[in-house]
């Protein structure tokens, strides 16, 4: 397996993640407007998204010719 595969395989996992918590946010939505249990989903799928984009830009930083 060469370096870059592992990167890019957990990045695939930690999408599918981040989906996968967004739709449970969706099914936690009411009539009421959030609840607890949405807003929290929202904000764990917000910070994987947010470890994903900074990992990435940190991986092209650092990957020399």
């Amino acid at each position: 397996m060469k370096n870059f595969e592992l990167p890019r395989i957990s990045l695939i996992w930690l999408g599918i993640g981040v989906v996968f918590w967004f739709i449970i946010g969706l099914l936690t939505l009411n009539d009421q407007g959030f609840t607890w249990k949405a807003m929290l989903t929202f904000a764990l799928a917000a910070a994987c998204l947010a470890g994903v984009i900074l990992g990435t830009l940190a991986k092209k930083r650092n990957i020399r010719d």
